[in-house]
């Protein structure tokens, strides 16, 4: 007579298989949360740009119904220096027309700023300067907004807007 065989595999898992399960759901776990804080990152750094774009675009607004007292003042830089509030990757420096805005979702710079500034935010540079075509438009001129801060790796970043004014319009 024979018995019918009921191997032991088959009444459950062996311990071989639940560490691999194991292992495997660990993998996983592991690149989802790896996946969560990048995507994180990623929206704070997309918040941060938008805010500087949306101060450039106010800033050189707020200028563009100003246009008789911009024209009449001084540009800045004066003897020339870089448009922007960057200079090689960096920061430059403090210019005239700087204003800074604070923020704290901004990360702090690696450096220090002027004595009466914040420690975290975005620096706003304004410059003013001719028309490329001046021989045609003589009393036109470009208003070009420059927004700097640092991102969560210290490095700078910039964003601009730039207008053409025209006075009369």
């Amino acid at each position: 007579m024979r018995h019918p065989r009921h191997p032991r595999s088959r009444r459950g898992f062996s311990l071989v298989e639940v560490l691999i399960s194991s292992t495997l759901l660990s993998i996983g776990a592991v690149a989802v949360t790896s996946l969560h804080a990048t995507s994180l990152r990623e929206v704070r750094k997309s918040r941060t740009r938008a805010s500087a774009e949306m101060i450039a675009v106010q800033h050189a607004d707020l200028l563009g119904t100003q246009q008789v007292e911009l024209m009449s003042a001084a540009t800045c830089p004066q003897g020339g220096g870089p448009k922007g509030c960057l200079s090689g990757g960096l920061l430059a420096p403090v210019k005239t027309c700087t204003k800074w805005v604070d923020d704290d979702d901004v990360p702090p710079p690696t450096g220090t700023r002027a004595a009466g500034t914040g420690s975290r935010g975005y620096r706003i540079d304004t410059v003013t300067s001719a028309h490329p075509d001046s021989a045609n438009h003589g009393d036109s001129f470009l208003l070009t907004v420059s927004v700097c801060w640092y991102d969560d790796r210290g490095v700078a970043q910039q964003t601009q807007e730039t207008r053409l004014l025209v006075p009369g319009t």
